[in-house]
């Protein structure tokens, strides 16, 4: 269980530490981001929560001996699921500023 909390959290802490600078990047633009992009930039303190999926898997799953594979796996999962829809939504503006031009 512990390898998948680490994955989730590692992935999420690089998410968090690059998060900041995109958000400067993108405030730049001056237009109205999408919503997915504000979802992103105004709940992003909730992909901590990918480390929860590591221990449901752990305590959900049916046979014992296997749960550590289960958990590192959920775990890294969730964490490479924040990471794409993280990098979808904060992609949305640049993609819409190339469209206008």
């Amino acid at each position: 269980m512990p390898a998948g909390i680490l994955a989730a959290l590692g992935l999420v802490a690089g998410v968090e530490t690059v998060l900041p600078q995109f958000a400067q990047s993108l405030a730049a633009f001056g237009t109205d981001l999408p919503w997915p992009t504000r979802l992103v930039l105004e709940w992003h303190r909730l992909a901590w929560l990918a480390a929860l999926v590591p221990v449901a898997a752990w305590w959900s799953w049916p046979q014992r001996r296997h749960r550590g594979i289960a958990a590192a796996v959920a775990g890294l999962a969730a964490g490479i699921l924040v990471i794409v829809l993280a990098t979808a939504a904060l992609s949305l503006p640049v993609m819409q500023l190339a469209r206008t031009i």
